[in-house]
């Protein structure tokens, strides 16, 4: 975490001692991330990193087939401002979009939501899984290996949320034991990223 990022570094006590004011720009980030996500979500259903690499070996493969999007069903962890943006982008695609959030409340872009503490029950429907719940005492390791368990064994995890949402050895378990198909991970438990974290290993 870094202080343009999250509040969980910041030293409150501190702040609170000197009467400092502390603002944020919600949603700065929320096209960004949402470009990010999206980049993610097609580099693996059209495959684009493996066809680089036959590009790389002049292999002309004309067996290869993709996947669409369309009418997949994308589960947010979270259903702030970049959730709902990236919710807004994923409707247009055509996909299915639930939301998790602490009160179950409705969002705007979901077209379902539940409580977080349902989110077990809710994980076999869906084709892709996106953490952007932020860090807090709640959250901190909140995904546990009974929850990878939990999840379809094609499931998609992406995390441009808090690394610490999980442990790295939670993350490496659920890839190695297949309890999902693949992980995208924009952010770690420890930044940077160990030289010699098994994640860099894990194809």
């Amino acid at each position: 975490a870094w202080y343009a990022t999250g509040v969980n570094t910041l030293p409150f006590k501190l702040i609170n001692q000197k009467g400092i004011q502390v603002t944020n720009a919600k949603g700065v980030h929320a096209q960004q991330l949402s470009e990010f996500l999206f980049a993610f979500i097609l580099d693996d259903y059209k495959q684009l990193k493996e066809v680089y690499k036959e590009q790389e070996q002049q292999v002309y493969n004309s067996k290869r087939t993709t996947q669409s999007i369309e009418n997949q069903v994308i589960l947010f962890l979270g259903t702030g401002v970049i959730a709902k943006r990236a919710a807004q982008v994923a409707k247009v695609f055509g996909m299915k979009t639930i939301g998790i959030n602490t009160s179950g409340r409705k969002v705007d872009q979901f077209d379902q939501t539940f409580l977080l503490r349902e989110r077990a029950t809710i994980y076999q429907e869906a084709d892709i899984i996106v953490n952007l719940l932020p860090e807090t005492k709640e959250t901190y390791h909140l995904l546990t290996s009974e929850d990878f368990k939990a999840m379809n064994a094609h499931t998609l995890f992406i995390n441009i949320g808090r690394g610490t949402i999980t442990k790295e050895d939670t993350i490496v378990s659920a890839l190695k034991n297949k309890w999902i198909r693949k992980a995208y991970l924009d952010v770690f438990e420890k930044e940077p990223l160990n030289d010699n974290s098994e994640l860099y290993d894990i194809d």
